[in-house]
């Protein structure tokens, strides 16, 4: 199976990251994403094929002050959660 997955926007508030932290985020985000997905089941209708045009997931709350490969481990958890069984796509 094949999993595609486009994020073209990450909204964060309240965190002192900067744009330069990006680069950084993104690669701790994908490594811990693809290793979660690795791991676990697709949500039903995830596994079916569907296309979804965006994904909400659960509210979390993030550090001020962490790292920006911090960040990405844990909105790739919280990503995860939601495409995964244990959440809602």
């Amino acid at each position: 199976m094949s999993l595609h997955l486009h994020i073209d926007r990450l909204v964060l508030e309240g965190t002192e990251l900067t744009p330069r932290d990006g680069a950084r985020l993104q690669a701790a985000l994908g490594m811990e994403l693809k290793a979660l997905l690795e791991t676990r089941a697709l949500h039903p209708v995830l596994a079916q094929g569907a296309a979804l045009p965006s994904l909400q997931t659960s509210p979390m709350a993030l550090p001020a002050a962490a790292n920006p490969g911090h960040f990405g481990k844990l909105i790739a958890r919280n990503l995860a959660g939601t495409l995964t069984r244990q959440g809602r796509p």
